[in-house]
């Protein structure tokens, strides 16, 4: 309940803000939901071993703001929520599902090619997740106690989409991103030096299917088509 009234409160804050943008610098504002198939590496460090968990098949749902003035390429930032993990498996073909669940902002470079119906896009940058909860299916089986993830961390993503050509303001698009945590210091999901943990490293990586609606702001210069210029006499 609590997730859904801050979604409905910031999307009343983007109609705002279209209603004073004019549709300048802030283009327009979205909402995707889609599919999460997220694996995790767990790597021990001191032992210099490493296994991959594979996979957990989450949700994830945003709103988004897309913002600048520059035709072929846009400012993506996006409240997420996503439901990341793995699969633990066990002998007799025993599976037990760990799931994290996270919401985070997301802050993306958008580069955009409009053609006649549909306008082709990649996006990259970066994210700063925060965890919500933690389901311990298969963690408490493990080698190692129930690891306690990291409450903040940040990861890193890339992907392509396209939006669809329509008469309104109302844009239809599909989209695939790639996202992998680093092994950098704030962007691993779990960090444990400790020798009884064997330094253990876990990051999340995986592919997101999202699908949506992006809400054009009125009065602005972008996503219309370039002015046609008519040589005097043509007519």
């Amino acid at each position: 309940m609590k997730i859904s009234r801050i979604i409905i409160l910031i999307l009343f804050l983007f109609s705002f803000i279209s209603n004073e943008s004019k549709g300048q610098f802030i283009q327009g504002y979205g909402i995707a939901i889609g599919v999460t198939d997220c694996n995790e590496t767990w790597q021990f460090k001191d032992l210099g071993e490493s296994e991959t968990k594979w996979f957990h098949l989450g949700t994830n749902a945003a709103i988004f703001l897309e913002m600048g003035d520059y035709y072929n390429i846009r400012w993506i930032s996006e409240i997420m929520y996503n439901r990341k993990g793995a699969l633990d498996e066990f002998p007799n073909n025993i599976f037990k599902n760990n799931e994290i669940t996270y919401i985070s902002w997301n802050n993306y470079a958008k580069f955009r090619k409009e053609l006649d119906n549909t306008t082709p896009y990649i996006i990259a940058g970066g994210r700063l997740e925060y965890k919500l909860s933690t389901i311990a299916g298969g963690y408490r089986d493990s080698m190692v106690n129930t690891p306690q993830f990291a409450t903040i961390h940040a990861c890193i993503s890339a992907g392509v989409g396209m939006e669809f050509f329509t008469h309104a303001s109302v844009i239809p698009f599909i989209e695939a991103q790639y996202f992998t945590d680093l092994p950098l210091p704030f962007c691993e999901a779990y960090v444990n030096s400790s020798p009884e943990f064997q330094n253990l490293h876990i990051r999340n990586l995986g592919i997101e299917l999202r699908i949506g609606f992006k809400f054009l702001f009125h009065g602005g210069n972008s996503d219309k088509c370039p002015p046609v210029y008519v040589s005097p006499g043509a007519y």
